[in-house]
């Protein structure tokens, strides 16, 4: 069991369960090196309920190595893969900051709604790893693309130094080739799957673009754009395909940023915005023709701001702690060896709080306060 102080390889301490959800745990932990060196990284854990299905765990290991690969400023990067007797584990980079779902919830839950100009950055900053990831070619210099397949707001990690990367791409596949047979595994990520995708069609640019499309309408508005009650209700209205109008929310977006967002929502593939790299040229054109010029430092001081004043979320209980470790109902099937209380000190699970990593912060509706 992965606790506080644990040392995973020799090398891997973990310090605090920063997060959870539908495939993982992530740890905030520390990298240990000779003379004294040290530097944080994320450590990411497949829920045990997982790892026992064959299949998902070769899915894992393939993708961790494939994401890997992706060394791009907006991608966070892939150190190490792992495996002990609790199962295979992902060394990755940690960003010091907050996702961008909760970026947007920290103005929506003050009565406001983020400047569009730093919404347009964060987006930019996606772009720009998504096309790296698009364009991908392999050692002979052939295409070998990697398509996310789940772009939504957690995904998007944005960091005190102003700069925003995507995540999660070793977990992408899993996650797609998972999601009709693992029941509440990607509760609230259909409201970002392209229509093509749940038809069954293979992914493509253009699908992660919808979803780039669904995040930025979202963060502009303050609102959802097609999550329903049900998973059902959100099929239905990903089907539909109905984008209400952005002026109905705000009226200071530029008209040309209104036919970018719905140029990514076309319900057609086809009929879509064509690149990473043109969604992304199109934004950094609509900030240039407003006189603005984007500045890490203000992000980065907006994402402190931000990070500040959320409202904190409520600490689950040990057995909720339990839960994610081990899944629903089930727990370790041996006790832990008593230890001398000088040298192993209890931790108490009440104090670890599974909601403050940038990482794995659980589905956030953003609706405005009334």
């Amino acid at each position: 069991m992965d606790a506080p102080g644990n040392l995973l390889a020799g090398r891997y301490e973990l310090r605090t369960l920063a997060g959870r959800g539908g495939m993982a745990t992530v740890w905030r932990g520390v990298l240990r090196g000779a003379a004294h060196f040290e530097t944080e990284v994320a450590v990411k854990r497949m829920l045990p309920s997982l790892a026992d299905d064959p299949a998902l765990v070769t899915m894992f290991v393939e993708e961790a190595k494939i994401a890997a690969l992706l060394t791009h400023p907006n991608i966070t990067r892939v150190f190490d893969l792992g495996v002990d007797e609790s199962g295979f584990y992902l060394v990755m980079e940690w960003v010091e900051g907050i996702d961008f779902s909760r970026f947007v919830r920290a103005y929506v839950e003050s009565g406001e709604l983020p400047p569009w100009s730093l919404v347009l950055q964060v987006v930019i900053d996606a772009l720009r790893g998504l096309s790296s990831a698009h364009l991908r070619c392999d050692a002979a210099g052939h295409p070998a693309p990697v398509f996310h397949r789940d772009v939504d707001p957690q995904n998007i990690l944005v960091g005190l130094n102003g700069v925003a990367k995507l995540t999660d791409f070793g977990l992408a596949f899993a996650v797609d080739r998972a999601r009709l047979t693992q029941p509440g595994m990607v509760k609230g990520k259909l409201a970002y799957v392209a229509p093509e995708i749940l038809g069954g069609l293979e992914p493509t640019p253009a699908s992660d673009l919808y979803g780039m499309g669904v995040v930025l309408w979202e963060a502009l508005s303050g609102e959802r754009l097609f999550a329903g009650a049900t998973d059902r209700e959100t099929l239905l209205r990903v089907q539909k395909g109905d984008v209400p109008n952005l002026a109905r929310h705000r009226g200071d977006l530029p008209r040309a940023l209104h036919e970018i967002v719905l140029s990514a929502l076309e319900r057609r593939a086809e009929d879509r915005i064509a690149s990473a790299d043109e969604m992304q040229e199109r934004l950094e054109d609509v900030l240039l023709d407003e006189g603005i010029r984007p500045s890490a430092q203000v992000l980065g001081r907006a994402v402190g701001e931000a990070r500040a004043r959320i409202r904190p979320e409520p600490k689950p209980d040990k057995s909720a702690i339990a839960d994610a470790l081990f899944g629903p109902g089930r727990r370790p099937t041996t006790a832990p060896e008593p230890q001398p209380p000088v040298s192993t000190p209890e931790v108490d699970l009440e104090e670890l709080d599974p909601v403050r990593d940038e990482y794995m912060t659980p589905h956030i509706p953003l609706t405005r306060k009334k």
